[in-house]
């Protein structure tokens, strides 16, 4: 809806969500051209220390 050019606060009321979510992944899609999270590396599982 945001390409086509309703605002950011029709937006918001249709899906219910904060104006500041609606400009924040609007921000996210003009930088990267996607809405996708950035993945991070697992981190490696610790081992479990076993009581003796």
């Amino acid at each position: 809806p945001y390409l086509t050019g309703t605002k950011q606060i029709v937006i918001s009321t249709q899906l219910n969500i904060p104006t500041s979510t609606i400009s924040d992944i609007i921000k996210k899609y003009k930088e990267t051209s996607s809405t996708e999270p950035k993945q991070y590396p697992e981190k490696p599982k610790k081992p479990k220390e076993r009581d003796t």
